[in-house]
C-alpha cells in the first residue's frame, strides 16, 4: 500500500511533534541524506531479529515495502527514510530536512546501541 502525500505528510507531522513546516526555510529544506552503520551483514540472526525491532519502534515507521523498512514514505516520496543490507554495513538513504534527519539517525544509532550492545555509529568515523 503506497501511501498518499498527505498521509505521508501527516505522519511525517506528528513524528515531528506537531510542527508542520515541511519547506520554506533553510532549517525545513528537504535534502538526500546517507549513513552507513557498523551493524555488519555477517552477524547472527538474533542480532538481526533485534534491529527489526528497533526499526519498527522509530517514528514514522510504516513497514516494508518490496522487502525494504521504509519510514514516513517511499522513494518516490517527497519524504522517506529507507534501510538496506550492504557489505559496508547498514545502510540508510532518506530526503528531509537536516535537523530532521540527523535527530532521526542519531536516536537510531542510541536505540540500536542500547538493544545491540554495542556503540552503533559510522566505520568512517571509527565505529568498528
Amino acid at each position: 500500500m503506497h501511501l498518499s502525500s498527505s498521509r505521508m505528510k501527516e505522519r511525517y507531522t506528528q513524528a515531528r511533534g506537531g510542527n508542520e513546516d515541511l519547506g520554506g526555510t533553510q532549517m525545513g529544506k528537504i535534502n538526500s541524506h546517507n549513513c552507513n552503520l557498523n551493524i555488519w551483514y555477517f552477524l547472527p540472526d538474533e542480532v538481526w531479529n533485534k534491529v527489526s525491532n528497533i526499526y519498527e519502534s522509530m517514528p514514522g515507521w510504516i513497514g516494508y515495502k518490496n522487502g525494504i523498512p521504509c519510514w514516513f514514505g517511499m522513494e518516490d516520496d517527497e519524504i522517506y527514510i529507507q534501510a538496506s543490507v550492504e557489505p559496508s554495513g547498514l545502510s540508510f538513504n532518506g530526503q528531509m530536512n537536516n535537523s530532521d534527519w540527523n535527530s532521526w539517525i542519531e536516536k537510531f544509532k542510541f536505540e540500536a546501541t542500547i538493544v545491540l550492545g554495542f556503540d552503533v555509529g559510522e566505520p568512517e568515523d571509527g565505529f568498528n
